[in-house]
């Protein structure tokens, strides 16, 4: 059980930038959302060891704020449905938190319960011009002197496939994970077979490991789901791709913005 200690909202120790950010014709047709981040860190003591101060983790937060300012910001609706953003300093929220259990009871971190404590929670049912794009929660474990820093972040989530879009009955239905371990030797056999036909044809570039697991997992998802003669749900693929790079023209230096996009 994870229990609430404090809740701040920290702004930037230094005025910052104001005024509207346009975001752009990608995140305007997606449903809105946090995405959950988790980072663990383990004790290392020593003579040297200094130790966590909550009040220098926030001032740390306020200083940061001051080159990453649109975070502070708020998402509001203008005229013709469209999003922007308002860089008004409004503050992310920082929460303080301690954990009755072990870090190793987490296990391999799946979608549990104890798992999901270690992010902050929002009420999407209040208006989305009071929802902070960042929210960062700081949970000490049990016999664990070190902090685990968790937070998330505001940006899109691709839209349903299938029945209705509002976001509030998607959250409600229980969503299941399975993770797979695979070892050096069975991603090397996947990528092997994948390119069998593909080293014959010297204008595709061989697949990679990235595109042989998916390619792999994608094809087991489709048999499965073919297999019950009751099951009519569409099936598709997302990719994640990071576009920074392959924009013409570039971005423009220190760009501060979304630029991955699902395929």
């Amino acid at each position: 059980m994870t229990n609430i200690r404090s809740i701040s909202i920290v702004v930037p120790s230094e005025p910052t930038p104001s005024g509207l950010l346009q975001l752009p014709e990608s995140d305007q047709v997606a449903q809105w959302t946090h995405a959950p981040v988790i980072y663990i860190y383990r004790a290392k003591f020593n003579n040297t060891t200094i130790p966590f101060s909550f009040e220098v983790m926030k001032n740390s937060l306020s200083r940061a704020l001051i080159y990453f300012y649109p975070l502070a910001g708020r998402l509001h609706w203008i005229e013709g449905g469209r999003l922007e953003l308002d860089c008004d300093a409004m503050g992310v929220q920082l929460l303080e938190a301690y954990s009755e259990a072990e870090l190793d009871e987490l296990g391999d971190f799946a979608p549990t319960d104890a798992v999901r404590d270690l992010v902050p929670k929002v009420d999407y049912t209040t208006p989305m011009e009071e929802w902070a794009l960042l929210l960062v929660q700081v949970t000490r474990f049990h016999c664990v002197k070190t902090p685990c820093f968790d937070y998330i972040e505001y940006t899109t989530k691709p839209p349903v496939l299938i029945g209705r879009t509002d976001a509030n009955e998607k959250r409600k239905k229980e969503t299941t994970a399975t993770l797979l371990k695979l070892t050096r030797e069975q991603v090397e056999e996947l990528k092997k077979r994948a390119n069998q036909d593909v080293v014959r044809v010297i204008t595709i570039r061989p697949y990679s490991r990235y595109k042989a697991i998916a390619g792999h997992m994608w094809r087991c998802v489709c048999k499965v789901r073919a297999a019950d003669s009751h099951n009519s749900q569409s099936t598709r693929a997302r990719i994640g791709v990071d576009i920074r790079n392959r924009l013409k023209p570039s971005l423009p230096k220190r760009y501060f913005g979304m630029q991955f996009q699902l395929l």
